[in-house]
């Protein structure tokens, strides 16, 4: 049996994997065997993700799960000084440290690659000559750091921005800027308000929103653009209502195609007006089934009477059953043929019985059954086993059959 590798998820050794390498004209991977010493085949079972069975002694692993620097594929040689020989190996070997840490065919959480340390950087020890630093560089630093972007710049210049659309306007006031946006109702949804500091007070859809603090002008014009790209999130009702965890806007999505449908709600809203619509949509069902329950009620009602007048039906029936002595009954069946009048009586007899078992039948009764009974088996079992008559199983049959007294005679016309 061909040696296989041990990690889970590796192909090397196996038949069909062998034959598709040898089609691609590669070489299999060099399988390695576990080692023999028991500390390290505990630090190779730690690393390989296996929890089915253990890594022993005869196991082998192939070298896609070691590094390249793990694995002595040649044999160095010093021939003279400073010159070395290579000679590969026609069987390469592991070094002693050696584990296996790379995993392909498992997820990448499992592999741990083995950072190289670089090399250690040329540390050249020169003098630095200290320049002497011109005072008027110094003095224009101290210049520019008087006139660093703050509030008072920024109420100067927020006027002269240009806006990124016509619906946005700019108010200000001793001490206070507001840029405001109106959307097609002439309803305030974007807001952004300056007053002690650089920090941008934004409110969109009535929701407060946080942005970073303004350093310069370049920063103000790009807050408005991307206030401007903000969509205002409409609520989960009709009426603009917003819930609780509302952000107060939606990013639009660039990748969509022009024909498709824009969000306009943001997904703590969506989710809300989706659970809303679920809601609604389940009350009229209740009413349908309310109908239809009211509806199968009243059918179960009215058959239930109908049930209840047959079942009184059916007793009368029965009483007046009782009643039938057996003179009304021959009076009833005296115009009938002697046979219609046998097959009644029995019919009468058995109801009167509690059980099939039991039973007894007419002399002229069981040689009638016997009779249908030899011309057609068939009808005879079917009669029988649909009580549409009376009949005498077969056994019982064979019983009046042996009872029966028989008697012989001879026609002396025949033996003349």
């Amino acid at each position: 049996m061909p040696n296989k590798c041990f990690v889970p998820g590796c192909k090397t050794g196996y038949a069909s994997y062998n034959k598709k390498l040898k089609v691609e004209n590669k070489k299999p991977p060099i399988l390695f065997r576990a080692p023999k010493d028991n500390q390290s085949l505990e630090v190779w079972n730690k690393h390989i993700p296996r929890d089915d069975k253990l890594l022993s002694e005869k196991d082998y692993v192939c070298e896609l799960h070691f590094e390249a620097t793990s694995i002595i594929k040649y044999d160095e040689f010093n021939i003279t000084e400073g010159v070395v020989e290579k000679l590969e190996r026609t069987t390469p070997m592991l070094k002693t440290d050696a584990v296996p840490t790379i995993f392909p065919g498992l997820p990448k959480y499992l592999t741990t690659t083995i950072q190289k340390r670089p090399a250690p950087k040329l540390r050249l020890i020169n003098p630095i000559k200290k320049e002497k630093i011109d005072e008027n560089i110094v003095l224009d630093y101290e210049e520019k750091s008087e006139t660093e972007y703050n509030i008072r710049i920024l109420h100067q210049e927020a006027s002269t921005i240009p806006l990124p659309g016509t619906m946005w306007g700019i108010h200000t006031s001793p001490g206070k800027t507001i840029l405001a946006h109106l959307n097609l109702k002439l309803e305030c949804d974007k807001t952004i308000v300056f007053t002690d500091n650089c920090i941008p007070i934004v409110h969109i859809s009535k929701k407060l929103v946080e942005f970073p603090e303004i350093k310069c002008n370049l920063d103000l014009q790009k807050l408005v653009r991307t206030i401007d790209e903000l969509i205002p999130c409409t609520g989960y009702t009709e009426n603009g209502f917003l819930s609780s965890e509302c952000i107060g806007y939606v990013k639009q999505d660039l990748s969509l195609a022009k024909n498709s449908k824009r969000k306009i709600r943001c997904i703590n809203c969506s989710e809300l007006r989706r659970k809303n619509q679920r809601k609604y949509k389940k009350k009229p069902r209740v009413k349908v089934i309310a109908s239809k329950l009211k509806i199968k009620s009243d059918l179960h009602r009215k058959l239930c009477r109908k049930v209840l007048s047959l079942k009184q039906q059916l007793n009368l029936i029965l009483k007046k059953y009782d009643d039938l002595t057996q003179t009304q009954l021959s009076s009833y069946t005296e115009k009938l043929p002697e046979k219609q009048k046998e097959a009644i009586n029995a019919c009468f007899n058995a109801a009167n019985c509690k059980s099939s078992n039991g039973r007894r039948y007419t002399t002229t009764w069981v040689y009638e059954c016997l009779l249908m009974r030899i011309k057609s088996p068939k009808l005879y079992r079917k009669m029988r086993r649909d009580n549409i008559l009376p009949l005498p199983s077969y056994t019982t049959l064979q019983r009046y059959i042996k009872n029966s007294v028989l008697y012989m005679v001879f026609l002396m016309q025949l033996l003349k």
